[in-house]
Order: C-alpha cells, then sequence, then structure tokens
C-alpha cells in the first residue's frame, strides 16, 4: 500500500497527494479543498518564496503559485 506524500505551510495546512491531485487539510483534518490533477505521485513547494506548488504528474509536471508558503 503506496502512503501519500504529505507536506505543511507555515499557516498550518497540510497538503497530501491523491489518485485525483493535490488534496488540502486543516490540521484537525477537515478538507479545505483540491488542487485537481490526475495522477499525482509527487509534489513540493519552490520557488523564491517558496510559495510555488511544483506538482508531478505521471506525464507532466504543473506549477501553481500559492498564497499559502510551504516549509
Amino acid at each position: 500500500m503506496a502512503v501519500p506524500l504529505t507536506s505543511s505551510t507555515r499557516a498550518a495546512r497540510v497538503y497530501t497527494s491523491s489518485a485525483t491531485g493535490v488534496q488540502v487539510f486543516t490540521p484537525q483534518g477537515d478538507l479545505l479543498g483540491e488542487i485537481v490533477a490526475p495522477g499525482v505521485p509527487n509534489f513540493t513547494f519552490g520557488g523564491p518564496k517558496n510559495d510555488v506548488l511544483f506538482i508531478l504528474g505521471d506525464t507532466k509536471i504543473w506549477q501553481a503559485k500559492l498564497r499559502a508558503k510551504g516549509v
């Protein structure tokens, strides 16, 4: 069984990979939303201000500029 990749932001949001994209949760486990991108095995925060989410799909790489900053 694969374990989803998780990361967090300074605002204490938890990001996790899923079969349908990157899901964003509160620290209490409530789903806030999802960045839809099929087949996401990996992602990372980057960019000069650590506010770009690089999403690595099976055959593509996406980037999303966020208001949140990764830690």
